[in-house]
C-alpha cells in the first residue's frame, strides 16, 4: 500500500499543508500514525485516503 507523508499529500491535492491537516482533523483523511505519540510520531496517508477525497 502506497503512503505519503502530509507533505506529498499537500502536492497531490494541490492544497497548503495546513488544509491537509485541516481535513485530518474534520475526518476527510484518516491517516496512518507511525511511531513515537501523535506530535513525536510520522503521519502518513494512505493513497486510498486521497483518492477517496478526490473522488467525492
Amino acid at each position: 500500500m502506497k503512503m505519503y507523508t502530509t507533505k506529498e499529500t499537500a502536492e497531490v491535492l494541490r492544497v497548503c499543508l495546513k488544509t491537509v491537516f485541516n481535513y485530518i482533523k474534520e475526518g476527510r483523511l484518516k491517516p496512518v500514525r507511525i511511531g513515537g505519540t501523535k506530535k513525536t510520531g510520522r503521519t502518513l496517508i494512505p493513497k486510498s485516503e486521497i483518492e477517496k477525497l478526490l473522488s467525492s
